[in-house]
């Protein structure tokens, strides 16, 4: 529900979030935190007269670097990456001149990267170690329910959610 609406709307927006400490990453001495910064682009579009919409998202994240070998002193530790796109479907089921009830359905695809982990063999070459396939989509059924009140002053919204993970992702060592 982050940067959402029961009420199906005609919209571009543009949310940043900022993590702070929020990964540990190699550094001189040893560990040291990284904030990670998180961009979402997205766009809405009403659909059935504006009594639903269709909803993209597409996060890119400034992050750890999905490929790592630890035992380099010059480790890539940080990249940007485009996560896992997002596309949702919201249909009204009942409204009023002030509120309005929604169902919907999001489907998140594996549109961002693996992750993988390289060590060093005897004579330094990389070799994969670690494999985490991001092969998983999610289906997130909703029901929200939003109202306003006092010429759009007052504003209300209630949010239910599920996350059902289709076929997870596999890891191999």
């Amino acid at each position: 529900a982050e940067n959402n609406n029961p009420f199906p709307t005609c919209r571009a927006f543009f949310t940043y979030n900022y993590l702070h400490n929020a990964a540990f990453v190699p550094g001189s001495g040893g560990l040291r935190r990284m904030g990670v910064d998180r961009y979402i682009f997205g766009v809405e579009h009403t659909i059935f007269n504006g009594l639903g919409s269709i909803e993209v998202r597409m996060p890119a994240v400034p992050c750890i670097n999905p490929d790592q070998t630890p035992q380099t002193s010059n480790m890539n530790i940080e990249a940007t990456e485009i996560g896992n796109v997002n596309a949702t479907l919201k249909v009204a089921l009942h409204h009023g001149p002030n509120w309005i009830l929604t169902s919907g359905i999001g489907v998140n695809t594996p549109t961002g990267s693996d992750a993988r982990v390289f060590l060093l063999d005897s004579t330094n070459n990389p070799f994969q170690a670690v494999h985490v396939s991001n092969d998983s989509v999610h289906l997130a059924p909703f029901i929200p329910y939003g109202m306003t009140r006092h010429n759009h002053r007052f504003y209300l919204q209630a949010w239910g959610q599920l996350d059902i993970d289709l076929n997870g992702d596999d890891i191999t060592t």
